[in-house]
């Protein structure tokens, strides 16, 4: 876990340095307390993904640029405090405005995520089962070999209502 806690070190100072903002500034952009922010700079948490997200988020960014873009053996973000894990499968190109997401979700659980910016759109396709997204105004449902669109700039929420994890792809597509 080490390497992926200093990429995601290394990478959080990186763009503070870049937009200039100090601790306090990024607090503010990312809503994530100033106290958290340093113990992840200083390698001394391990965030959990919704962390992440928020982070990510507040920095106008994705979420693989926060995960190292090892092909070989692609590190896997996981907290023991959240029912999801995030494997990067092809990170962010800027160029078709994309990144790929191999995520488990645990046996009856859910997972709050964050809202994106205006325009994000997020592909899901189960691998094992079924998954539920529940966003502001709609539920939607898909089974293995299916597909669910949704606009994910407003609230949405991941549901297995199985007694297995179940392992879908998500592609975000980032608004231009």
């Amino acid at each position: 876990m080490s390497i992926l806690l200093k990429h995601i070190a290394s990478q959080l100072k990186k763009l503070r340095t870049e937009k200039g903002w100090s601790l306090d500034q990024t607090a503010k952009e990312t809503g994530i307390s100033k106290a958290m922010l340093g113990q992840i700079e200083r390698e001394e948490s391990n965030p959990t993904v919704q962390t992440l997200w928020k982070i990510a988020l507040g920095f106008h960014s994705s979420l693989s640029a926060f995960l190292p873009a090892e092909q070989q053996n692609p590190a896997v973000l996981k907290h023991q405090d959240e029912a999801l894990s995030v494997k990067v499968l092809q990170a962010f190109d800027a160029t078709l405005g994309y990144e790929i997401l191999h995520i488990t979700l645990k046996a009856n659980s859910s997972h709050d995520s964050s809202i994106h910016e205006k325009g994000v759109i997020e592909d899901i396709l189960p691998l094992n089962g079924s998954i539920t997204i529940q966003t502001e105004d709609q539920h939607y449902v898909a089974n293995t070999g299916e597909s669910i669109r949704f606009h994910a700039d407003q609230v949405h929420r991941y549901l297995n209502h199985s007694n297995h994890d179940v392992i879908f792809y998500n592609i975000i597509h980032y608004a231009k």
